[in-house]
């Protein structure tokens, strides 16, 4: 099976070292013992920019036309993405021939409840992701919490803020993106409604509102990377004239922030390991009717080209 690469320039090269990375070539029997068999094979240069090409398929083929080369892609695209909450994980850089893309997404909060008998915490904050390179940090905060709405109380819930973008140190890159994340939105009391949680931006969207229910209504979870929990609601239009009608809803979790470094080939090199960490997102609130709903994780993704 074809594999490695070719000799350097400079060093002695053999057919059989040859067979061993190309393998059989244009040869029907596979096995050929004539470089004259790869004309018009595909090549790679297994050296950095591993520039694709393919050998003559006129002139004969000198042994030294196949120094330094391999059979495959040494530096082929490719992604990695991690959306599980956790502290201090790794991450080494491949090798690749133009750009690596780094980002991350701060965890959503968790949503409020709309309750009937008496007032709920609010849900839980995201956490914070954030990238450690070289001692440089970027970090995306996790969105806020949404508070509960209480029949007896303040029967509109409100929605948590988004995350904030930050980074301490100084990196090789001028190309750094630092976008906030979106609040979640206020509980609609009058409609005994909830609200959808904040979309996390170039990420997960926010979970859904529970709609008005004489039972009452859940929200639904953030989707990953960083999106706010909805919140629930509920409402009696039985009692809605009332002075004090049965009807509350919770206030949605805000997104987490999003924040990403870019950096080409010269700015980072390959097989450096590098330290990340994934927000976990934050509770829902639980109601006696209609719970909150929980944020999503925080993200982490690397893309290269």
């Amino acid at each position: 099976m074809p594999s490695a690469n070719t000799p350097t320039s400079g060093q002695s090269i053999s057919v059989s070292e040859i067979f061993n990375v190309f393998g059989s070539g244009n040869d029907p029997l596979g096995k050929t013992r004539d470089v004259n068999d790869y004309k018009g094979v595909t090549f790679y240069g297994s050296l950095y920019p591993f520039n694709q090409g393919r050998f003559t398929t006129t002139a004969p083929i000198s042994f030294s036309d196949f120094y330094d080369k391999t059979s495959s892609d040494p530096a082929p695209p490719g992604s990695s993405t991690d959306n599980t909450a956790g502290s201090n994980k790794s991450f080494t850089i491949p090798v690749f021939r133009n750009n690596i893309k780094f980002e991350i997404w701060g965890a959503g909060g968790g949503a409020g409840a709309a309750d009937h008998d008496s007032v709920k915490a609010s849900g839980g904050s995201g956490g914070t992701s954030s990238i450690v390179i070289n001692s440089s940090t970027l970090t995306a905060t996790g969105g806020g919490g949404g508070t509960s709405g209480y029949r007896y109380g303040n029967q509109n819930g409100s929605g948590g803020g988004g995350g904030t973008a930050s980074n301490t140190g100084t990196f090789t890159t001028s190309t750094i993106v630092k976008t906030n994340g979106n609040s979640g939105g206020n509980g609609d009391a009058g409609g005994g409604t909830g609200a959808n949680g904040g979309n996390a931006p170039n990420g997960g969207t926010g979970g859904t509102r529970g709609a008005h229910n004489i039972n009452g209504k859940n929200g639904s979870p953030g989707r990953a990377p960083g999106g706010g929990g909805g919140s629930g609601g509920y409402s009696d239009f039985q009692s809605g004239k009332n002075a004090n009608p049965n009807r509350a809803a919770g206030g949605s979790g805000g997104s987490g922030a999003y924040a990403s470094l870019t950096f080409t080939r010269a700015q980072i090199t390959p097989g450096l390991v590098i330290r990340y960490t994934v927000g976990s997102g934050g509770a829902g609130s639980a109601g006696n009717l209609g719970n909150g709903a929980a944020g999503a994780s925080g993200g982490f993704k690397a893309t290269w080209s």
